[in-house]
């Protein structure tokens, strides 16, 4: 695979040969050996005196450096993540760039789901599906995670999985008499035993869960 430094010299086409356009490139370069040094060398650049394009690269290059330097997206780091997507989004599909991040960042929540949003934004619904499934299957908690995968599997007419999905978010949501509604559908629905079976066995967990559920909020546990 080519290095860092390839991917992001596409990002860097378009703009012109101004000193802070140099010292972007230069961040990238060394961004491959050494990001911590990477992400000083941004410390010390003015964000704000950047084009619109140079903010959304200066962005980019923080968030890769702070993850290849301390393995995970601190709040400001996955907020310029968010912030670059948004803007190469904006100017055209942005899958090709958050494909290139997922392989340097495989454990970042912010690039898989950025990454699952833009497939499913571009037409590339069952692909977004698959990887979007791996994230939600890893972290059952996530809502963003289960309502972005119940939408690729709408949109790749896979209606059995979109209804388990709305209901794993629903009954997250401890909404769990619409959650057995979904899953009650999927009975009728899904053409797998498996998944026929597996929506019946929710139906009973979720009747005995908001069973518990009553019990604590009337006091009943001591």
């Amino acid at each position: 695979m080519k290095n860092v430094i390839l991917f992001l010299s596409l990002l860097l086409l378009a703009v012109g040969c101004s000193s802070k356009d140099r010292e972007l490139k230069e961040v990238s370069r060394v961004l491959e050996t050494d990001p911590e040094s990477a992400l000083n060398m941004l410390d010390g650049i003015d964000r704000e005196a950047l084009s619109a394009r140079g903010r959304a690269e200066f962005d980019l290059l923080t968030a890769s450096s702070f993850y290849r330097t301390y393995f995970f997206l601190d709040g400001p780091s996955e907020a310029a993540l968010d912030r670059a997507c948004l803007y190469f989004d904006e100017k055209g599909p942005a899958v090709e760039r958050l494909r290139a991040l997922y392989r340097k960042m495989p454990r970042s929540e912010a690039v898989a789901l950025n990454l699952g949003n833009a497939l499913l934004q571009s037409g590339r619904a069952s692909e977004a599906a698959g990887l979007l499934r791996k994230f939600a299957d890893a972290r059952k908690d996530d809502h963003l995670a289960l309502d972005l995968l119940a939408k690729a599997y709408d949109k790749s007419g896979n209606r059995c999985q979109a209804l388990h999905s709305r209901a794993r978010l629903l009954s997250l949501e401890g909404a769990y008499a619409q959650a057995q509604n979904l899953l009650r559908q999927a009975l009728n629905t899904c053409s797998s035993k498996y998944d026929r079976e597996t929506a019946r066995a929710r139906v009973a967990q979720l009747s005995e869960q908001r069973r518990f559920d009553e019990t604590i909020s009337k006091g009943g546990l001591r």
